[in-house]
C-alpha cells in the first residue's frame, strides 16, 4: 500500500465509495434525510424480490422473507442490512442480436430493441449526490425514450439494477416512474409488485435471481424477452408490449427500451 499512486486511482476510490454498500449507503442516507425516506421503504423492495424469486426456477434464493426479518439482518452499512444486498452468485447468459429482418427468418415474433442510450458519471453544480451514480440515468433515459417513441407511462415491465434494494427506490425516480423523493412510497404501497402499477425485476432481480455481474445485463433481457413473448409463467405480466431494461456498474449505465 505504500507504493500505491492514490492520484491515478478513479474518483469513486480517492472518496472512499469503491466499497458498493457504502456507496448505495450514503445515498440512501441523503434520501432518506432529504425526503423524508424510511428504511422500511428501502426494505420493502428486498420482500418484493424474494417474493419474485420463489416464482423463478433459476433465482439463486427461493424464499419469501419478512420486511422484520430483512431489517434486522446483520448490518452492513447503514441503512442497507445483509438481506438488502445481492449474493455472490454464478452465472452466464447469452442474447443474440441482429437485424429485425434476418430475425423474422427464424421467429415471428422478435423482440425489438427501440431505444437506447449509455453514459458515465457527470459533474452537476450543487448536486454532489450525482457524483454517487454509475451514470445520469435519468438524462439517458429520457434519451432511450425519445428514441423509442414512449415516455414512462408506456412502460409495462421494467428491470433495473438492484445490487443493493435502495436502488430500487432511487430508479423509480429517475426513470420518471415517479417523482423525485417519492421513490420510497411508491414502492411501499405495491406499484412495483407483479400487478402494480410498473411490475420492476419480476424474476427476483439481483438480490433474490442473483448477480453474476458480467451475466447480469444478459438475464436482464432474457427476462424481459420472456415477458414480451407472455412466456414467463406465474410472473407473467399481462399484456406486457413495452419493456425498460436500466443496467449499471463500473463507472456506467444503460437503459433500453424493448418492444414486441
Amino acid at each position: 500500500m505504500g507504493n500505491l499512486d492514490w492520484a491515478s486511482l478513479p474518483q469513486e476510490a480517492r472518496l472512499g465509495l469503491i466499497n458498493a454498500p457504502s456507496f448505495y449507503a450514503l445515498k440512501a442516507n441523503w434520501h432518506m434525510h432529504t425526503f423524508g425516506t424510511k428504511h422500511e421503504h428501502f426494505a420493502h423492495a428486498s420482500v418484493i424480490a424474494h417474493k419474485n424469486g420463489c416464482l423463478n426456477p433459476n433465482a439463486q434464493h427461493q424464499k419469501e422473507m419478512t420486511l422484520e426479518q430483512i431489517m434486522e439482518s446483520r448490518m452492513i452499512s447503514t441503512p442497507v442490512t445483509l438481506y438488502e444486498c445481492s449474493p455472490t452468485t454464478d452465472g452466464a447468459s447469452a442474447v443474440i442480436v441482429c437485424s429485425k429482418e434476418k430475425a423474422m427468418q427464424y421467429t415471428s415474433n422478435p423482440v425489438l430493441l427501440s431505444g437506447w442510450n449509455g453514459g458515465s458519471p457527470i459533474y452537476v453544480k450543487g448536486k454532489w449526490q450525482h457524483a454517487l451514480e454509475d451514470a445520469p440515468t435519468e438524462m439517458i433515459a429520457q434519451r432511450a425514450y425519445e428514441m423509442a417513441g414512449v415516455c414512462p407511462a408506456d412502460v409495462d415491465v421494467a428491470q433495473v439494477h438492484d445490487a443493493f434494494s435502495p436502488g430500487v427506490v432511487f430508479e423509480c425516480e429517475e426513470l420518471g416512474f415517479c417523482a423525485e423523493g417519492e421513490g420510497g412510497p411508491f414502492v411501499w404501497e405495491g406499484n412495483t409488485e407483479i400487478g402494480g402499477k410498473i411490475p420492476i425485476n419480476t424474476d427476483g432481480g439481483l438480490m433474490s435471481r442473483g448477480h453474476p455481474i458480467g451475466a447480469t445485463g444478459g438475464a436482464m433481457v432474457t427476462e424481459l424477452t420472456r415477458q414480451l413473448r407472455g412466456q414467463a409463467g406465474p410472473r407473467q405480466v399481462n399484456g406486457a408490449k413495452v419493456a425498460l431494461l436500466q443496467n449499471s456498474g463500473a463507472g456506467g449505465g444503460n437503459v433500453m427500451v424493448l418492444k414486441m
